[in-house]
């Protein structure tokens, strides 16, 4: 399964909501704001330490509409171990998943604005389901591709932690490079 088209507005309802979170103070108060800090690294990292909170949440919301729904359409459903199972697996791939994609819009927008940094992350979105689609069954892209969600990962766990892992590592990424991008830019 790759991520629906429904799936995709939900992800961008997040970044529209979010994506310029961090980039909003990059404006006319930056000046002020930042002369007035002690350190901008400190700053960052409790901006994008309230963006991760809120992914959870907004990542718990949609896991539960999208299980209320999936309820009312599944006679006699069962809640067992396969099901707590994969709404784990689902929250390892969804939450970082937000918190990557919000953190490259906030990162694009504090340069270009947010319009430029909605369309840049929805050009990566569609590159990357074009991937996931062309190479479902990979092994490879399964892994790699944040996109990619493949019903064998629910039967193999050691690929699904792997792709938690990677994810994980991109939203570290992503976030570690905005804090460097914030610490080392000229504030006007």
């Amino acid at each position: 399964m790759v991520l629906t088209v429904k799936s995709l507005g939900f992800l961008f309802l997040f970044a529209i909501l979010y994506g310029s979170y961090i980039s909003e103070f990059f404006g006319s108060v930056s000046m002020i704001l930042f002369t007035r800090i002690k350190s901008r690294i400190t700053w960052s990292i409790k901006k994008i330490g309230v963006l991760c909170s809120l992914s959870s949440v907004y990542t718990v919301l949609l896991l539960l509409f999208e299980f209320a729904i999936g309820m009312r359409r599944v006679r006699g459903w069962i809640f067992n171990q396969n099901l707590v199972w994969t709404l784990i697996s689902l929250f390892g791939m969804i939450f970082p998943l937000l918190v990557v994609i919000c953190v490259m819009v906030n990162w694009v927008s504090i340069k270009h604005g947010i319009p430029i940094g909605i369309c840049a992350a929805l050009l990566a979105v569609v590159a990357l389901q074009i991937i996931a689609v062309s190479f479902f069954n990979n092994n490879f892209n399964m892994v790699l591709n944040p996109l990619c969600f493949n019903s064998i990962l629910l039967t193999a766990p050691k690929l699904m932690f792997m792709k938690i892992f990677t994810d994980m590592l991109y939203m570290a990424a992503a976030s570690t490079g905005l804090l460097v991008y914030i610490d080392h830019m000229d504030i006007l």
